[in-house]
């Protein structure tokens, strides 16, 4: 290949990746603590067990104790705009 070729490909490979890691994408978390009333949760990612999220809003009507798994939406792959979608195993909010 000749180096216009070379250089075309690598830049086409650099938009595709970069927007692979732009897409949303969910993950499966461990609450830390509970909402204390505010509606926001702090959570483990299981995928990595040393990051702890802070504030994470929670769009379900379902509440959550310490150690209950819940499934985060990390909207364009970012943790700062993540958010509570679901759990494995729901309590209804009183």
């Amino acid at each position: 290949m000749n180096n216009a070729t070379e250089d075309f490909l690598t830049l086409l490979n650099s938009i595709i990746d970069d927007r692979l890691a732009k897409i949303d994408r969910v993950e499966l978390c461990q609450v830390v603590s509970d909402d204390a009333g505010s509606g926001t949760y702090n959570i483990k990612l299981l995928s990595d067990d040393n990051t702890i999220v802070r504030g994470v809003v929670n769009s379900t009507p379902f509440s959550y104790s310490n150690g209950d798994y819940v499934y985060i939406l990390k909207i364009q792959n970012k943790l700062d705009n993540a958010i509570i979608i679901g759990t494995n195993k729901p309590k209804k909010t009183k």
